[in-house]
């Protein structure tokens, strides 16, 4: 508060001569515009005495401006911050222009006549522009609380706050608070700085607020930018069970807020992305409410699962809306076990074979097994496991699953194949030389495309343990199953015993044994009969022929180069002919002969 000292009472009080004037205009108040001059005029009545301008500073100051009259008739300045001029007329008029006026600043007229003393005085108001701002800032969140503060650069008296749906709010300077409504809280630290606390309502988005001077002067306005978070999210299923592959709708749909909410649907942790329409629509407080329509098609692996949407217009905030569980039917794929295609054996015991389907909602209510490819098919077994007691050949075939459910069925095969057993060799006739021997069987065995199949010759003195082992490879098959092997290397005047051994995935066989031994005087008698054995078999043959219409005849000349020997250039020649009928199976005979042939 300024201080008046004792003087400038006794000066406002003494009126010493009747009829005197000294008059100050503008009187009482001096209103100026902020950063214009402000000229007040001070006259007199009187021709005489010594008059001057002045003002009391905040310390109790007396600060003079300008002087003026006496004698001389004189106007002096006693500042830079004023201007003094004068006119001595009928009456004595003096103008003090103040270059910057300094709001609610008291500037007094003083006029000396004798010992008489006039003084008159007026207060300056400079007009300031308002600045409005919202602390912390503009933009807000609904139920805030914030500070509209409105600054004068100068000092007001008081000022007027607009605010949306409020007719206006007056804050005076010294009683700050009038007519401002149930606001938080008025504060009014200066005649500079004016502030009312208030509560940021939803429908301020957008509205203009402002404040100025009850006086006058330019009006500071303000726009907020309120943000409303999003509250709920509502969601909607036209369904919520449904089989694998069919489609549902569902619905999500938010609160009105400000911005417009960011709407993601979600099945578990994965985000769906595909099928969705979204629309917005707006209240009279220009607040969005999102709809975003999901088209979704059901699958297995969502069965169970819970199917939602997330909502956030805030960084960092969002709500999830009421999660709705999925039912979705299915049939799952059928498998058989064991897999692949399968292969038994005739005779095999116990044989099954097992239908599956995992993972299926609701279980599996019905199996069914089939064979074969028609489509009118009975049924074998409703059973989940096909079993076999025995297996036999016609169990070889195609089989079909069906697993049924609420869903559907689904259907898996399998490939049955049954085989035999290897079926054990026959040695028609075994024939010794000195070294070597020849061996001839028969195979009624049906492997022949069979990579497993396998025949082993075994030979053994009569004395060894162990017997030497002689495969004999595929590719030397004849067509109607009879194999020679000639064996060489052993040893003479020995007992040889022969056997074939018959090998496939599915089992082995022993054939008959039979004996021979390595002695040349048995090889030259078999070699002297030899044309006859020969004779012989031919026309066994011509009477098949003739007289046994059902006979067939299959031949086979097996021969190789031998070691010649010391005594002659000789080439052993092997001849065999067999017949088969129907009163005769197999009749064989077998010639190892000592004849002269050429290299043709």
């Amino acid at each position: 508060m300024r201080l008046i000292s004792f003087d400038i009472l006794k000066y406002i009080l003494l009126i010493w001569k009747c009829g005197s004037e000294l008059i100050l205009s503008p009187e009482n108040k001096a209103t100026v515009e902020e950063g214009r001059p402000l000229t007040l005029t001070c006259r007199s009545n009187e021709t005489s005495g010594i008059y001057r301008f002045f003002y009391i500073d905040d310390h109790g100051n007396k600060i003079n401006y300008g002087n003026g009259g006496g004698s001389f008739l004189s106007c002096t300045n006693s500042t830079s911050q004023a201007l003094m001029a004068c006119e001595f007329g009928s009456q004595w008029t003096f103008r003090l222009t103040i270059t910057h006026p300094v709001h609610n600043q008291t500037v007094y007229c003083r006029g000396v006549q004798s010992s008489q003393e006039l003084l008159t005085s007026t207060t300056i108001f400079v007009k300031g522009d308002a600045t409005l701002s919202v602390i912390p800032s503009s933009n807000v969140i609904v139920n805030q609380t914030i500070s509209l503060q409105c600054l004068f650069r100068s000092g007001q008296l008081g000022v007027y706050f607009d605010l949306p749906g409020h007719i206006g709010c007056i804050v005076e300077f010294g009683k700050c608070a009038r007519g401002c409504g149930n606001f938080s809280s008025i504060e009014c630290p200066n005649n500079q700085t004016y502030i009312v606390n208030v509560t940021v309502l939803s429908s301020w988005h957008s509205a203009t607020f402002s404040c100025d001077s009850p006086f006058g002067g330019l009006r500071s306005k303000i726009t907020l930018n309120v943000t409303v978070p999003v509250t709920f999210g509502i969601i909607s299923a036209n369904q919520t069970s449904l089989d694998s592959g069919t489609t549902m709708y569902l619905t999500c749909q938010t609160s009105y807020c400000q911005p417009p909410a960011t709407v993601t649907w979600y099945i578990a942790n994965r985000e769906i992305l595909d099928h969705t329409i979204l629309t917005y629509d707006t209240n009279q407080f220009f607040q969005s409410r999102t709809t975003f329509k999901l088209q979704y098609t059901a699958m297995p692996r969502d069965n169970g699962q819970n199917i939602y949407c997330f909502a956030n217009n805030i960084n960092g905030e969002s709500v999830v809306s009421d999660k709705i569980t999925l039912d979705v039917r299915y049939i799952s794929d059928v498998h058989i076990f064991p897999s692949g295609n399968l292969q038994a054996v005739v005779g095999t015991e116990k044989f099954w074979i097992h239908c599956y389907a995992e993972d299926a909602n609701p279980k599996v209510t019905e199996y069914k097994w089939f064979k074969g490819t028609s489509s009118n098919l009975t049924a074998l077994s409703y059973s989940q496991t096909l079993f076999f007691k025995t297996v036999e050949i016609q169990d070889s075939g195609q089989y079909t699953c069906n697993a049924t459910n609420a869903a559907g069925t689904s259907t898996d095969t399998i490939q049955v194949i049954v085989q035999y057993t290897p079926m054990a060799a026959k040695i028609i006739e075994v024939v010794c030389q000195d070294t070597r021997a020849f061996i001839l069987w028969t195979s009624s065995n049906t492997y022949s495309n069979d990579d497993t199949y396998k025949e082993i010759l075994l030979y053994k003195r009569s004395n060894d343990l162990l017997f030497t082992e002689l495969e004999k490879p595929n590719r030397n098959r004849t067509n109607n199953n009879i194999k020679l092997i000639e064996v060489t290397d052993l040893k003479p005047d020995t007992e040889y015993f022969f056997s074939v051994l018959t090998l496939s995935r599915h089992g082995s066989a022993y054939s008959n044994n039979e004996t021979c031994s390595t002695n040349i005087e048995t090889a030259e008698n078999i070699i002297g009969d030899c044309n006859t054995r020969i004779a012989v078999a031919v026309g066994g043959l011509m009477c098949a022929v003739v007289f046994l219409g059902g006979l067939i005849i299959t031949g086979a000349i097996y021969h190789r180069k031998a070691k010649q020997r010391q005594q002659s250039g000789n080439m052993f020649l092997s001849i065999y002919i067999y017949t088969q009928t129907k009163t005769n199976p197999l009749h064989v005979n077998l010639c190892i002969g000592n004849m002269k042939v050429s290299d043709n």
